[in-house]
Order: C-alpha cells, then structure tokens, then sequence
C-alpha cells in the first residue's frame, strides 16, 4: 500500500473530513485504518482492485454514499448490510453475477448503481428497497426482473441498456413515479398498452430496440417531454394523434426507417428540438408557415433548420 493512500487517511482522521477519495490506487484490499474515520459519509475507491471489504467496514456507521466501481467484486459485501445511513451505492464495472437475499437489508438506498455486471436475474428481496429512487441494471445477462420489482413505488429512475428481454416487463406497470424510463437495446419488440399509465413519466428512450409500431398508450403520456427512439429501424411510417404529447420538448427519430414527417408534430407547440438524421427513405419538406413556433432546431440528413434566438424565423440550410 502505497504512502500517498495512508497520507490521505491520515488526513481525513485528523480533520474529521466527511469525504475520502482513494481512487486509481491499484489497491487489492482496504486500508483497515478507514474503519476508524467515525465520521466518514461518502467514501469513493473505484478503478482498484478490490474483491471484498473488512469486518469493520461495518463501524461506519455514517456513511451515506459509497463507491466501488471497477473493482473484482462477486457479491455485494456482507459488510454494507448493516450501514443503516447507506443511501448510495455505486458497483458498476465488478464480476457480480447474483444479488444475495441479503440486498433486502439495504432498505434504506434510494440509488443503486449495478450497470456492467454479468446478473442474470435479481432475487425478490429487490422488492424490499421500497426507498430506491434511482436503479441502474445496465450491461447485464437479465432476460426479466422479479414480480416483487413492482414495489418499488418510490422509483424514479430505471436505466436498463443492452439486456435481453423478450418484450417490456410488466412489473414496470405498476411504477407510477417513474420519472426516467431507458429500455436501451433490449430486443422489445413492442410497447405495452399500460405505458400510457405511467403518469409522471418524463423521458422515455426507446432506442435501439426491434420496434416496428407504437402502441397508442404512448402517445397518452401527458407529462412526456423526451422521447427516443433512434435506432428502431423498422418503425417506418409513424401516426402520431393529433393534440397528443403537449409537453413534448425534444424528439429523436434518428435511423428509424422513416418515410414520411407525421403532420401532427408541425403543431406541437413545445417542441424545441428534434432529430432525423439516417432516414434515407424520408422526401425534402418544408416547414409549413407557424409550425414549431418554438422550436430551436430541426435536422435530417438534407437540412438542418435552427433557430437564433427566441422570437426570430427558422432559418433553414441545405446540406450538399
């Protein structure tokens, strides 16, 4: 262990500072002398190489916020169970490949950051973390998520990128304070009806997925104001309702197989920005007069259309 690490401890016992970083230090094991910083609420030792942590990694008693991403961890240390204060934990980049019964003793995390590793399932203590706001299950093997996901009523956010679920978990439906949805290139298929039950939904990205429709639900969101769908390439042509979305502030249709600009969008109001780069299919068009009054920019492959300043024309220019 190198002299800058045990410097920096000592540092933080002799100043009762509240935050140590030893990041970046190669470190196989941790510094026994950390269980003595009592008063330690945010601990970060990511890009080591670490594999477990000590016994009296439980006499933290304070800790809030801990970090050990790109590590070798296997499981979620015995050790954080009874961190009582533990509000976040970040484990993304370890070896993790099943999440114990035991993950229901965190009950009081509301962010849990698991992205990048090989989980293929998550047991139903997942369901205890009822103060979870923010998860993040990224990069992994999951092919579903347990029933018990659906208690999770506090959860905000859910980030899921490159899983391999057959369509959109249903547990999902329950959710009602979602606020962030990413269902990044999860081989889905289709968009569920109940989608459009997710009342304080706010961005929802749907990118790179095998979606060839949407379901109506979607377009029921009122609270909506991003949605993303690059990458659906067999969406093609695309209905949008009329008055639908009305908060609806940036849009990304990038690489979707588009043939044709649905009509309705020119009449959404608050759309500021919108993408439809890689849609070779899709004609030149013009904005008709008084479409997107606040729109800042607009782009496709043949032109892009901006806006300088609030209030002045959209200019539009015409790409070689």
């Amino acid at each position: 262990m190198n002299a800058k690490t045990l410097n920096a401890i000592a540092r933080a016992a002799e100043t009762s500072r509240t935050w140590l970083k030893i990041n970046n230090r190669g470190l196989v094991e941790v510094p026994s002398a950390i269980c003595d910083l009592a008063h330690l609420q945010r601990l970060e030792m990511y890009h080591n190489k670490l594999h477990s942590l000590p016994k009296c990694f439980a006499r933290l008693a304070e800790l809030r916020e801990l970090d050990i991403s790109g590590n070798a961890f296997r499981a979620i240390p015995k050790a954080l169970y009874g961190l009582e204060r533990l509000r976040i934990l970040r484990l993304p980049d370890n070896q993790i490949e099943e999440l114990p019964a035991g993950v229901g003793l965190l009950s009081r995390l509301e962010e849990l950051d698991l992205s990048g590793n090989p989980l293929s399932s998550l047991p139903p203590e997942i369901g205890e973390l009822t103060e979870l706001r923010e998860l993040n299950v990224s990069f992994s093997k999951l092919t579903e998520l347990p029933r018990e996901f659906e208690k999770l009523q506090k959860l905000e956010q859910l980030i899921i990128i490159d899983c391999d679920f057959d369509s959109v978990p249903d547990e999902l439906a329950e959710l009602k304070n979602l606020r962030t949805l990413w269902l990044v290139d999860c081989r889905l298929s289709e968009v569920p009806e109940w989608i459009g039950g997710l009342s304080n939904l706010r961005t929802l990205n749907l990118s790179d997925n095998d979606l060839c429709s949407l379901s109506p639900a979607l377009f029921e969101i009122e609270t909506l104001e991003g949605l993303l769908l690059r990458g659906n390439r067999r969406l093609g042509r695309i209905e949008v309702p009329q008055g639908s979305l009305p908060r609806l502030r940036a849009l990304d249709m990038t690489d979707c197989g588009l043939s044709e600009v649905p009509r309705s969008l020119f009449d959404m109001d608050q759309l500021l920005h919108v993408e439809l780069y890689k849609n070779p299919e899709l004609p030149p068009f013009d904005l008709p007069d008084g479409s997107f009054p606040n729109l800042g920019s607009l782009a496709t492959d043949r032109a892009h259309w901006e806006r300088d300043h609030g209030g002045a024309p959209l200019l539009r220019v015409d790409l070689p």
